[in-house]
């Protein structure tokens, strides 16, 4: 890399904020906490761009696209480090909406890591699982997220659907009764 800008310096213009233009001068600035700080600005407003369209594609129901930007999104979140959940969720949330349930329930179980405290993460995870006919870990996901939030009531539905989806797969189908042990599952 310093062979790279010392020769491209002679063809270079001196910048306002490089005190010392010169090719160490150089080097130093851009690892100073000045040029960090510009750039986490740039990166920040780059950010809040990319969460827009992600948003507006998901809206217009393009997911693909809407996974592009937040997937462009999560890479540059990740160079700031400021860690948002809410981009792997809402990825999740498009991957679930193409039936890709194995990417859907990874990006999930990254939104829950990243934000081990957030009901919605447990949702996500749970309607991942719902997708991949995983219905125990699907409860389990919700049940999670109720502990969180006892009062969401989309969480106590689809906890009810996740119970339900298992004792029909356990017991092969609709049974046309409710079992006596059907209160111990």
């Amino acid at each position: 890399m310093l062979s790279r800008l010392e020769m491209l310096f002679p063809l270079t213009s001196p910048v306002p904020e490089v005190h010392d233009w010169s090719v160490q001068g150089i080097l130093q600035y851009s690892q100073s906490n000045a040029f960090k700080e510009k750039n986490e600005e740039i990166f920040k407003k780059n950010l809040a761009e990319l969460k827009v369209k992600g948003a507006d594609s998901f809206k217009k129901k393009e997911y693909l696209a809407a996974i592009c930007f937040y997937s462009e999104a999560i890479l540059l979140d990740s160079m700031i480090g400021s860690g948002e959940a809410v981009l792997f969720s809402n990825r999740s949330l498009c991957f679930h909406h193409m039936r890709e349930g194995e990417m859907a329930m990874m990006d999930a179980l990254i939104a829950q890591r990243v934000r081990p405290d957030w009901p919605k993460a447990c949702y996500r995870l749970g309607a991942a699982y719902m997708l991949l006919e995983n219905y125990e870990e699907a409860s389990g996901a919700f049940e999670n997220g109720l502990r969180m939030d006892p009062t969401n009531v989309e969480m106590k539905k689809a906890h009810g659907e996740a119970l339900d989806c298992s004792r029909k797969s356990r017991f092969g189908g609709d049974l046309g009764f409710e079992p006596f042990w059907s209160g111990m599952l």
